[in-house]
């Protein structure tokens, strides 16, 4: 056997995006699970706050200060890097 890098990794590039998506990824992975599915349904989903609410089984009130405190956590796991989707507003 070589000690030699397998060609294949040789020309592995990470690019700014791939940082960043693992950065959101383990983000997204430090919230609860139901924070996880009201910002999947929210954000990734483009569902509006008061139909995750339903979707969820929550008020839309409850849902608003969940999406506002789950964003919150995600900024501050990833607090060197600026995500467009973590700054929008609520619906």
């Amino acid at each position: 056997m070589s000690d030699a890098p397998d060609a294949s990794e040789e020309f592995l590039v990470y690019s700014p995006q791939d940082t960043l998506d693992k950065e959101l990824a383990d983000a997204l992975c430090s919230l609860n699970r139901q924070d996880q599915l009201l910002i999947s349904l929210v954000v990734f989903e483009e569902y509006p706050i008061a139909t995750a609410a339903e979707v969820l089984e929550i008020t839309p009130s409850a849902a608003k200060s969940r999406m506002h405190r789950a964003r919150q956590r995600m900024k501050l796991a990833i607090a060197h890097t600026q995500v467009p989707a973590l700054e929008g507003k609520t619906q």
